[in-house]
């Protein structure tokens, strides 16, 4: 692997280069740059299988190189050292992050993946969604990757009518497409699609309120989608529920 490392901090651009020296071994060259101008200069000429981007750099916001990444399709992996926001961003395109300070635990084991996926599919599609979420900074995307161990799949969020848990693992219950079955815990997405249209009317549904068609009331209560899937209600959850359904009149 051939890898840029930008970050104009010296410091903590000369400690990811040692780690990197020291324990990837599938990493062969290693290119620096200290802000966007030689960055961009490495990036025309070289050829890359990753780059290790921070985002506040001194000539600019690594948000700049984004586009042009994409177009070359190249695996990116963000530093960032700060901002809530942008942690959810990374979260809802998919895209690689290490918080500042780096753990080198960390940064080895996700170099080690993207070494054994070499996975440059949709690149530049991930970075799309990125960039509308962090540039937007609102709290409901209009877009979230699912990557699963074959695909990835950019998914409108007015398309999922509802996600069902399973132990570590979430489905994705579409109306235009085939159901989603993506790692990790339903409790991760109710936070990245946390909105107005979403609620977790069971411990284990994640459902998209636009598509609920009717509610059954009584004790053991479930809603019934559009799809025609029925969702338990849990007893905590009905009054929310309620107040929803009761501004649509």
């Amino acid at each position: 692997m051939r890898i840029l490392v930008v970050d104009d901090e010296e410091r903590a651009r000369a400690g990811i280069v040692q780690v990197v020296k020291l324990y990837c071994k599938e990493v062969q060259t290693i290119f620096e740059a200290d802000g966007l101008k030689s960055a961009r200069e490495i990036l025309e000429n070289e050829r890359l299988d990753a780059i290790l981007l921070d985002i506040q750099l001194k000539d600019g916001n690594g948000f700049e190189l984004t586009k042009r990444i994409g177009e070359l399709n190249i695996p990116l992996i963000f530093i960032t050292a700060h901002e809530e926001y942008a942690i959810k961003a990374f979260k809802i395109s998919a895209i690689n992050y290490l918080l500042k300070p780096i753990d080198p635990d960390e940064l080895i084991q996700t170099l080690e993946k993207l070494a054994l996926q070499r996975q440059k599919k949709n690149i530049e599609e991930k970075l799309s969604v990125l960039l509308e979420y962090s540039l937007k900074q609102t709290e409901a995307p209009r877009r979230i990757v699912l990557r699963t161990s074959e695909s990835i799949h950019v998914v409108e969020t007015k398309d999922i009518v509802y996600c069902e848990a399973d132990k570590n693992y979430t489905t994705f219950y579409l109306s235009n497409r085939p159901k989603i079955l993506v790692s990790g815990n339903i409790g991760e997405y109710e936070e990245l699609l946390q909105s107005e249209l979403f609620l977790r009317v069971h411990q284990s549904f994640l459902l998209n309120l636009s598509f609920i068609e009717r509610y059954e009331k009584g004790e053991g209560g479930f809603v019934v989608t559009s799809s025609g899937a029925n969702l338990p209600v849990s007893s905590r959850k009905k009054d929310q529920l309620m107040q929803y359904l009761n501004k649509l009149r």
